[in-house]
């Protein structure tokens, strides 16, 4: 989570600047380029998996642009408490599965669909 958090994952507009060839689109939209802002929040992969993450939690908020949304989520994990705990996991586990499936599908030729990671 650290990681995503800090920007500090092999996305491919990190690979890219650091020269080397790989290509740059998402590997689940297939229609931008994929960086953390794009592959954890604007995606529309992503973006299902948050909404119905948000949804568990009573919460009908779209997932927004990167710098607001992990401003929300550190707003929210200095909550105390069963509900923030378990919200916590949420959030790491969904950073989680979105980072596997994305490597899943360039490393294993694993196409992955959100219903997939959110059942």
């Amino acid at each position: 989570m650290w990681l995503v958090c800090w920007g500090r994952l092999s996305t491919k507009d990190r690979l890219l600047s650091w020269g080397m060839r790989v290509d740059s689109q998402c590997v689940f939209c297939h229609s931008v380029n994929e960086s953390h802002e794009h592959l954890f929040f604007n995606c529309s992969f992503s973006a299902c998996i948050w909404g119905r993450i948000l949804h568990l939690f009573g919460m009908t908020r779209c997932p927004s642009e990167w710098e607001h949304e992990i401003n929300w989520v550190v707003q929210n994990l200095k909550k105390k408490g069963f509900s923030s705990a378990l919200y916590k996991l949420a959030i790491a586990g969904t950073m989680y599965y979105v980072w596997k499936a994305r490597n899943d599908s360039i490393l294993g030729n694993k196409q992955c669909i959100s219903d997939s990671i959110y059942e």
